[in-house]
């Protein structure tokens, strides 16, 4: 599929304006991509101000740049350049790529609205049914009847009158894999300074992914470092280093005897782990290569687990019964792991998030915040060798749910209907 974006007169200074440092052409770029979209055209006022705001970044898809000084301009480039339909969008606009593939899946020219809006809306179907969203799935026939519109407020009238189908974001939901909930996609104008700061704080509010009780708690913490850095040069990259660097500082602690130390910054780095994600969803730069990030956090992980077992070993903490625990923990872990991320491969949708059960349980099976907080509590009590038994323990209990509920849901989707 392809796309078309308008930058032309009032609508070219939202599309420049800077959103978390990143400039909201950009943004809109990378949506259309992850949404499915293989190719954009911008249509915009000053092509060199666009091309240089938009190559300072990594573009996923092919690109192209069409000058245009007004929006009747603009409308008369568009015809002819697609023979298909494609999405147009309006450059000022904010949006999700569960927009863009709610767009996708419609059948014919769709315009997309919102009847309750984040922000009171500039541009209105003149059926009052919504603020239009600024985005469209339009054809030949739309374009043509398009063209001429001397303003916005013009264009919209003329999509609605063009007799495209009206969807209502407030009664749309799309299901997010990486997030793990469904939800009303975000379409939000940015037409001055209030409305990108209410942004920055909606899309703050909207990264939020863990259902433990732990990832409750730190929500707070690392919703307030990604704030802090999200208007600076610092990259997710930049965080996942410094992740890294810091997991293997524990490490090395926990190998010299140090488990107490080791045990309160193994999960503060826990903290600093869900930064790097957060920074690159509320800049919308969401990269195939920063999913190699949960790679190198079990890898992490697993050095953690070793690392403070072996070390209560070669500090008269225990002796083979220690290794035995240890050595069962990591299959147990590494095994749920796997379950876990099959299960997603299958289904498309995460285990913790399929049934109302797995969501109740995903607030307190076993993960690394929880085996963390075990070393933390005993080893604060002298007693650092009870944390394995504990961490045993909920693997195991946590294993056990995550396999047979695992089977049952994909038992049932193996099974005909009619049976």
């Amino acid at each position: 599929m392809k796309a078309a974006i308008l930058a032309v007169e009032e609508l070219s200074r939202g599309a420049l304006a800077k959103l978390y440092s990143v400039p909201v052409i950009v943004r809109a770029i990378h949506s259309l991509a992850r949404g499915g979209v293989e190719e954009v055209t911008i249509i915009c006022s000053d092509v060199d101000e666009v091309e240089d705001a938009v190559f300072r970044w990594d573009i996923p898809i092919r690109m192209n740049l069409v000058g245009a000084v007004r929006l009747s301009e603009g409308l008369s480039r568009l015809k002819g350049l697609f023979k298909e339909r494609f999405i147009l969008s309006l450059g000022c606009y904010v949006f999700e790529e569960s927009a863009v593939r709610l767009l996708a899946g419609r059948n014919g020219p769709t315009v997309l609205v919102d009847s309750k809006p984040p922000v009171e809306p500039r541009f209105r179907l003149p059926s009052g049914e919504g603020g239009f969203s600024g985005l469209a799935l339009v054809d030949e026939a739309t374009v043509a009847a398009l063209e001429g519109s001397s303003s916005v407020d013009e264009l919209v009238e003329r999509l609605y009158e063009g007799g495209v189908e009206v969807v209502d974001l407030e009664s749309s939901s799309v299901y997010d894999a990486e997030l793990k909930r469904s939800s009303k996609p975000l379409c939000m104008d940015l037409a001055d300074r209030t409305s990108l700061e209410r942004c920055k704080g909606i899309l703050l509010g909207r990264i939020g992914k863990g259902k433990h009780f732990t990832s409750k708690m730190n929500h707070p913490v690392e919703n307030a470092i990604t704030k802090l850095i999200a208007d600076t040069p610092i990259t997710p990259n930049h965080v996942t280093i410094l992740t890294n660097v810091l997991a293997y500082i524990c490490s090395a602690l926990f190998l010299t005897g140090h488990f107490r130390m080791g045990s309160i910054l193994a999960y503060l780095t826990g903290v600093l782990d869900g930064v790097d994600g957060k920074l690159a969803r509320v800049r919308g730069i969401l990269t195939k290569l920063g999913h190699m990030e949960h790679s190198f956090d079990m890898l992490f992980e697993q050095v953690w687990y070793a690392a403070f077992g072996l070390s209560l070993i070669a500090h008269g903490y225990g002796g083979w019964r220690e290794l035995v625990l240890l050595m069962a923990f990591l299959v147990s872990d590494s095994f749920t792991r796997h379950v876990y991320m099959q299960f997603r491969a299958v289904t498309g949708i995460a285990l913790t998030d399929y049934s109302r059960f797995d969501r109740v349980f995903a607030r307190i099976d076993g993960r690394r915040n929880m085996y963390v907080l075990y070393m933390i509590g005993l080893s604060l009590l002298n007693h650092p060798q009870l944390a394995l038994p504990f961490m045993l323990s909920h693997s195991l209990a946590t294993t056990a749910v995550y396999a047979v509920r695992a089977c049952i849901h994909l038992r049932r989707l193996d099974r005909s209907p009619f049976r």
